[in-house]
């Protein structure tokens, strides 16, 4: 009988990874922890016994703070807004293959299909201006694969005086930071379209790299674009 040592690291992810597991599977149970991240980040998840918190969408109630932004669970009070958002013609033409708006009852059948599953995490995102918040998106890590340590990201700054400010790519930081150290995971994939400049350089700027090209995958604009796709390790430098 042959045994193998197994570093401490090691037994924190694996923890790390089956109590995440279960919370998801078992979303009733009591459950609580507090993480603190290296980035100013702190992280809360618990259970309240036999019923969700009022107006929590989504099963989760982690809560990522930085310098500039905030990540917290959507909640009925971000509805609105999500549905201002997947209306709009340029965020739709930036983010989806299916270059039509969606009705406020396909946002609300994407929220209650989608945000509340087990593979996805999904998350507002407020800009903090002073001790106040202001909503201006919404992010996911979908396709949660626990056992090979995955996931794909997803980013939606839905305000216009938002974008271009850095606020993306600071989002983008807490939310791979904390797959990996509070999650356990190893890797996080995304794609865009290759006419979405401002969204290549926020996330190059959260150490993305490109790994490959779906060619001329999209039509916008009266012609063909690239699908970009890029990745993220855990141990890729910062």
């Amino acid at each position: 009988m042959t045994s193998r040592s197994t570093s401490s690291a090691e037994r924190s992810a694996s923890a790390k990874r089956r109590a995440f597991s279960e919370v998801r599977e078992a979303p009733s149970i009591l459950r609580a922890s507090c993480i603190q991240l290296s980035i100013e980040a702190i992280v809360y998840r618990d259970r309240v016994v036999g019923e969700q918190r009022q107006g929590v969408i989504g099963g989760h109630e982690a809560i990522l703070v930085g310098e500039h932004v905030a990540l917290r669970p959507h909640s009925t009070e971000t509805l609105p807004a999500l549905k201002r958002w997947y209306a709009d013609p340029e965020l739709v033409r930036l983010a989806r293959h299916r270059n039509e708006p969606l009705t406020g009852d396909e946002v609300e059948r994407l929220v209650r299909e989608r945000f509340t599953t087990a593979q996805m995490l999904a998350f507002a995102l407020y800009e903090r201006i002073g001790p106040a918040e202001q909503l201006i998106g919404s992010c996911t890590l979908a396709n949660l694969d626990i056992e090979n340590g995955a996931a794909s990201f997803h980013l939606m700054i839905g305000e216009p005086a938002a974008r271009g400010r850095g606020l993306g790519s600071e989002a983008t930081r807490l939310v791979t930071q904390f797959a990996f150290e509070a999650l356990g995971l190893h890797r996080i994939s995304l794609t865009l379209f290759a006419f979405n400049e401002a969204a290549l350089r926020c996330y190059t700027k959260a150490g993305f790299t490109e790994e490959g090209r779906m060619r001329d995958a999209i039509t916008r604009d009266g012609r063909r674009w690239d699908e970009i796709q890029m990745g993220l390790l855990a141990t890729d430098a910062p």
